[in-house]
């Protein structure tokens, strides 16, 4: 089993373990032939067909491959966290025995609760030895659908285990169900700290010729290392050096912990820059504060980080998020500040509740309200709203990082300035002005809003909310949370959950 490693609270990074159930079955996962690929390809189609039908979102989206590449959207993709470890069913897999339970993982993190709060939506399992191939088919059209280009796939792995292999057979999936879609190499320098260069070169050679891995017009291959700063930029030059001398050229995208710090020694060999961003609510839009501090690059490329929220129950520390405000306002400074790219902070690392990916805790919230703010950044304009519709966020508990549930349990601790709240929200969009309303407890709270994307927040109290669009006093939509707030949960849980009227309630069982 894989060591855990623990990143210091101060610096903002993945959080990697490997359940310790885990098998050879990315290594020795068998090698569709093209038949199957065309029936991988249409199961993956007709699930996500039939999750997200036409005419699910409310708003209208004209998403393709005709967008300019400075004005691109990627996901951070964590191969630690696929759909399914086993192809087992949802209550008996790996997530559900390990994961999430109390004494999951032998009970490493009893005294966190448990290492997860939240899972990925399931999906399976498939009557077929080609499930790790379906699993990744279907993330990669999920992806593409809410206008996502591709993922930046963190890479963990330079040794040729299964998380390699997971590599590999996520372009190969990419390949063959949506060749528009693209994969940019991350090496991750936290995992990696040990690794030679040598076998980041060899990685990055055995993916450069590879149709699914993103080269830029000029020809490079783009790669992005996460916390890239743990190198030397002497490192990093020398990689590109050996890699022009293999006739294998690459492109420095370097995704900073510490911009303010490294970026502008890093300018002269990057192609652009990024961070892995702030969580504080509190803090001024990162780019322009580098812009002012003369430390972009000479390019000028940004490429924005925008996080939905990030709670890690096991590493006992948070970040307030304020319901969806820190996704909606990091969206809005990429669209305002300048930057030509998006990466959202993660579609997937269920470890530090990050994840966009459709999940049991947060549904399809992240997931639809990102398509609306990838379609604005990508085309210039905001979405024309086709129907109502609600989304709401809270978290299941009053959530004080201080009262533990179990007296050898730990506490949580709060970091940024940002200060705890237990609101609940309601996001609306709308076609016409109407009347918002949460009702908790008999309590009406409301405001007026006009057509569009709108927002409303009530404090939490234990009880279900429910939430209201009102025209001339009558609900036009009215939908119940899928959750009951109570005053303390089984384990310390910060995370916000929700929901939506446009799309049923999955369970995680």
């Amino acid at each position: 089993m894989f060591g855990l490693l623990v990143v210091a609270a101060a610096t903002i990074g993945p959080l990697f373990t490997q359940p310790s159930s885990a098998s050879d079955l990315w290594v020795d996962a068998p090698v569709p032939d093209f038949l199957d690929w065309k029936n991988i390809e249409t199961a993956a189609r007709l699930f996500v067909s039939a999750e997200s039908p036409a005419g699910t979102l409310p708003f209208d989206v004209e998403l393709g491959s005709a967008a300019h590449f400075k004005h691109q959207v990627f996901a951070h993709y964590f191969p630690p966290y696929p759909v399914s470890f086993d192809n087992m069913a949802a209550g008996v897999d790996t997530y559900a025995i390990s994961y999430l339970a109390r004494e999951g993982e032998g009970g490493k993190y009893s005294s966190q609760g448990g290492f997860l709060r939240t899972r990925p939506l399931p999906i399976g399992p498939w009557p077929t030895r080609y499930w790790i191939q379906i699993d990744d088919a279907i993330e990669i059209l999920r992806a593409d659908k809410m206008g996502l280009n591709g993922f930046i796939y963190d890479i963990v792995d330079v040794k040729g285990g299964r998380w390699a292999a997971g590599y590999a057979l996520m372009l190969d999936a990419a390949a063959h169900v949506d060749p528009k879609f693209k994969l940019v190499a991350a090496p991750d320098c936290v995992i990696l700290s040990e690794a030679d260069r040598s076998d980041i070169e060899k990685v990055l050679e055995q993916v450069w010729s590879h149709p699914s891995s993103l080269h830029l017009p000029d020809g490079r291959l783009l790669v992005a290392p996460f916390a890239a700063e743990r190198r030397s930029v002497q490192f990093w030059a020398g990689l590109i050096a050996e890699m022009n001398a293999r006739g294998r050229p690459i492109a420095l995208l370097p995704v900073f912990l510490d911009p303010n710090r490294y970026a502008a020694a890093f300018a002269s060999i990057s192609y652009g820059e990024s961070s892995w961003g702030d969580r504080d609510t509190l803090l001024p839009d990162l780019r322009l504060r580098l812009i002012k501090a003369k430390v972009v690059s000479e390019s000028g490329l940004w490429m924005m980080p925008v996080t939905p929220q990030d709670e890690r129950p096991n590493s006992t520390i948070f970040w307030e998020a304020r319901n969806t405000y820190l996704f909606r306002r990091e969206w809005e400074e990429a669209i305002g500040n300048g930057s030509q790219l998006v990466q959202l902070i993660t579609w997937n690392d269920f470890s530090e509740s990050t994840n966009v990916e459709p999940a049991t805790a947060t549904q399809f919230v992240y997931y639809d309200i990102g398509a609306y703010y990838a379609y604005w950044f990508k085309s210039g304009r905001k979405p024309r709203i086709t129907k109502d519709a609600i989304y709401f966020t809270h978290r299941r508990e009053l959530f004080d990082p201080d009262r533990v549930p179990r007296e050898s349990d730990k506490p949580m601790h709060r970091l940024g300035g940002t200060p705890l709240t237990n609101d609940i929200e309601m996001v609306a969009f709308l076609v016409s002005p109407a009347t918002l309303e949460i009702e908790l407890n008999g309590q009406h709270f409301r405001r007026q809003a006009p057509v569009g994307m709108e927002t409303m927040r009530a404090p939490a109290s234990p009880g279900r909310p429910i939430f209201r669009i009102l025209r001339h006093d009558k609900p036009v939509i009215e939908l119940s949370s899928d959750w009951s707030i109570v005053k303390q949960e089984d384990a310390l849980d910060p995370i916000y959950v929700g929901g939506s009227s446009n799309r049923r309630f999955v369970a995680d069982r």
